[in-house]
């Protein structure tokens, strides 16, 4: 294939970030990574037959290889990506949507709405992405993906004749120029609060990192009640749509609604994705049927169906704030003598600082809480666990770091009409540990309590 860099052509087989798979005439791209740094691979991606290099640090040398320094490779790697695809993005409509909480619900609200409005309409975020009755998984552990996975997606969905995309876009994403060369119609922020501090340095950064989106937008849409949206609006230098669940909006939604998504925050994250549906052109009554068509996203307060009468939930919140408004939720909407037992764990290898914060929320808001494993990575879940009691030492978590024995063990501590909350992993397909991936779902491993139940030949619970 013929790619252009810095203005001059060249042939290439393949574009490659990863030097283990480069083969003779490829194009290899090095940039910094989080663990890794690809510049550290120049030279054996030249072993491997790579004759053309790209690189932004250092001065590498070769008889063998065309060698390119450019200023950001990340950028360069988008922009190859999208070459590579024949530019899909000029065929398509952007909505970007960012915030450290509610991200995936509000894309499925918009995603919705646009179909109900008789658009051909596609999603890529958290969960996969879709486009008419094609559902793809976008890798392990990804909101965002890679510019080698997001520009192949984006043709296809030119080759099916979708004219929106709807992307969930993160901070990672944005910083690490993912996105490079979309424009957006219209974008939208739900909150944001401290997550992923240790990537971004601060608090601050996040907000100015997440602001990025706004450069590349049209129309910058913020959801009025969110955490620290006085914060990032500073950042926004064009015109900027509020949006509020009124009580107008919230009577149109009704009960039914709060059944299905519960809590303030999604009659929220519905308004913001309402209100950017509606400057797309899309009639009010139309945007809030299609919500109240909608259903939760795969991993948002996913309901395991049982006959014992336990409310058991799924739900992937996994900072101290989603985890407390989901808490918040269910203890709004519980009985007083229906308890609440709560499974959650911290991921490994990031945001230490939230895990005290998680323990006291949880310890505050749940009668019962069982901390376990979550993704502990190359730590110890044990030690990670640990942390989370220290913002509350005072309670009486019960710790049980095998995940499948934590949720059976909630799941069998309550009784009929008691609130079972798995939290932190939602719709995920597996859980790193000690760096490998391993097949692992939370629905799946409550679906085989009852399932296991079932052929026991076990009664309801009283």
């Amino acid at each position: 294939m013929k790619i252009e860099v810095n203005g001059n052509s060249y042939e290439v087989n393949e574009i490659r970030t990863d030097s283990r798979k480069v083969q003779k005439g490829d194009l290899f791209i090095a940039y910094k990574g989080v663990k890794v740094d690809g510049h550290d691979y120049i030279n054996q991606a030249i072993e491997n037959g790579a004759n053309v290099i790209v690189y932004d640090e250092g001065s590498p040398s070769s008889k063998r290889a065309t060698l390119i320094k450019v200023e950001n490779s990340r950028e360069i790697w988008a922009n190859l990506m999208s070459q590579k695809y024949d530019n899909p993005q000029k065929n398509l409509k952007f909505i970007g949507i960012t915030g450290t909480d509610g991200k995936t619900t509000t894309s499925n609200f918009i995603y919705e709405i646009l179909k109900g409005a008789g658009k051909k309409v596609g999603i890529i975020s958290t969960v996969s992405a879709k486009y008419g009755d094609i559902e793809i998984s976008t890798g392990l552990h990804t909101t965002s993906p890679g510019p080698d996975v997001l520009f192949k997606i984006l043709s296809e969905m030119v080759d099916d004749n979708v004219e929106y995309v709807v992307l969930e876009v993160t901070s990672h994403a944005l910083i690490h120029k993912r996105f490079f060369g979309i424009h957006f119609e219209v974008c939208g922020v739900t909150n944001v609060t401290p997550e992923h501090l240790d990537a971004h340095g601060s608090y601050e950064q996040l907000i100015k990192d997440k602001a990025l989106l706004f450069e590349a937008s049209n129309v910058i849409t913020l959801n009025k009640s969110g955490t620290g949206i006085s914060e990032i609006s500073k950042y926004a230098k064009k015109e900027i749509i509020y949006s509020s669940p009124d009580d107008e909006f919230v009577s149109s939604l009704g009960d039914f609604f709060k059944g299905i998504f519960p809590g303030e925050y999604n009659l929220q994250n519905a308004a913001l994705a309402v209100e950017i549906s509606k400057k797309l052109g899309v009639d009010s009554a139309v945007a809030i049927m299609a919500v109240l068509n909608a259903t939760p996203p795969k991993g948002r307060f996913h309901r395991i169906k049982n006959p014992f009468g336990i409310n058991v939930i799924v739900d992937f919140a996994h900072t101290e704030n989603a985890m407390r408004k989901v808490l918040s939720a269910v203890c709004e909407m519980k009985k007083p003598n229906e308890k609440l037992i709560t499974v959650f764990g911290c991921a490994g290898e990031r945001d230490f600082y939230k895990r005290p914060n998680m323990g006291k929320s949880s310890s505050e808001l749940s009668d019962i809480v069982i901390l376990t494993a979550e993704d502990p990575r190359s730590e110890d879940a044990n030690e990670i666990i640990k942390q989370i009691i220290n913002g509350n030492p005072s309670y009486e978590f019960i710790v049980e770091a095998d995940r499948h024995n934590a949720i059976y063990k909630a799941i069998e501590m309550a009784k009929k009409g008691d609130w079972v909350l798995i939290l932190g992993k939602g719709h995920e397909e597996s859980m790193n540990i000690s760096g490998t991936e391993y097949p692992w779902s939370d629905i799946k491993e409550a679906k085989s309590f009852f399932f296991k139940k079932r052929n026991d030949g076990d009664t309801l619970l009283s």
